[in-house]
């Protein structure tokens, strides 16, 4: 059950266990019942190791916990109940927010009518040893996009080269925020990110009135 609901399988895997169940008596509704518990029960599992229950990072400096599970911080453990609460959200409802948000106007210029949805800037930067990278995603439209894919080129030709392994990388970030200039054209449909991030922001809305996630801590 637990593989079949979380795991990336081909379609033939995927087949051969639904049969599985199928042949146990779990079909139909009862079936994507125990599934969706399935996929809501993951996110309140801990490791017996010293990493963040949520996105796995090693806890070096000591662990916030909560609920049983530990995280990396407030940001983690707030994350891993939005997408808890994201399973409980149809795709038709988390569709309708997208296409209501992209018939909004631009969060950054506030402008109308510019189909904003969600776009990637990469960013390096590099200091003798250490080399940190990013890749920030934010809701605009295609212009302001663009402006914050041309200030990422920007931030990378100046602060990613001080490093060995920076005068590698830092040309392919560059080309990475170039590609995705060139790539960008207008479309009506939201793609699957905003969609992702509609869910989420329903989410958040249904842990804010619930007082739960980082908002049960403010209380």
């Amino acid at each position: 059950m637990e593989k079949l609901a979380t795991q990336e399988l081909t379609d033939e895997a995927r087949q051969a266990l639904a049969q599985v169940l199928r042949d146990r008596g779990k079909w139909g509704e009862a079936l994507d019942d125990e599934l969706h518990q399935s996929r809501r029960n993951q996110h309140l599992k801990t490791g017996v190791d010293n990493r963040c229950d949520f996105c796995g990072k090693s806890l070096l400096t000591g662990a916030f916990t909560m609920e049983g599970q530990k995280f990396c911080g407030i940001d983690c453990f707030h994350t891993s109940r939005l997408r808890m609460v994201g399973e409980d959200i149809s795709d038709e409802r988390a569709a309708a927010h997208a296409h209501a948000l992209k018939a909004g106007s631009c969060p950054r210029c506030a402008k109308a009518q510019q189909q904003p949805d969600m776009y990637k800037a990469h960013f390096i930067a590099s200091m003798v040893f250490v080399v940190t990278t990013s890749t920030e995603t934010t809701f605009s439209c295609r212009a302001c996009a663009n402006r914050s894919n041309l200030w990422a080129m920007l931030s990378c030709a100046t602060l990613g080269w001080w490093s060995f392994p920076g005068i590698f990388a830092t040309p392919y970030r560059v080309l990475w925020n170039a590609s995705e200039m060139l790539r960008r054209k207008p479309a009506p449909e939201p793609s699957a990110a905003l969609v992702d991030w509609a869910r989420m922001a329903l989410a958040d809305v249904e842990l804010r009135e619930a007082g739960a996630g980082r908002y049960g801590l403010r209380a």
